[in-house]
């Protein structure tokens, strides 16, 4: 009779890292401050273990936390946001070099994935 172990020998793979790492900010208020930054440590260090992280990479992650940073803290303030939260990562940057990344991966979008813009540029006068 074959029985299913207690512990779980392999690692997670990345995307399931990176859902768990999405899972856990999106809780962090049931979790509390201490727990919260623990978990993202913890998984944050295995991510590190086991990639390594060329631009394209990079890119995504700022990518996926400014369009988050879009919702919570609208287009003005969404680098900021993205910024604060991928401090001390492998994907760590300014508020410039969120916003960047995030049109970057806009760009190579299809345009059914893209986001649709909510505002206009602003026009140049003659």
């Amino acid at each position: 009779m074959s029985t299913k172990p207690i512990i779980n020998t392999v690692a997670p793979a990345v995307h399931e890292l990176i859902n768990m790492l999405f899972a856990v900010e999106e809780r962090a208020a049931q979790l509390g401050p201490e727990l919260t930054d623990q978990l993202i440590g913890l998984i944050m260090w295995e991510l590190r273990q086991q990639l390594i992280w060329p631009q394209s990479i990079v890119d995504l992650f700022r990518w996926a936390t400014f369009s988050k940073g879009i919702k919570a803290a609208g287009w003005e303030g969404a680098g900021t946001w993205a910024a604060e939260r991928l401090a001390g990562s492998p994907w760590e940057g300014g508020p410039h070099a969120m916003e960047a990344s995030y049109k970057k991966v806009q760009r190579s979008l299809p345009s059914e994935h893209k986001r649709p813009l909510t505002h206009r540029p602003p026009q140049r006068s003659l």
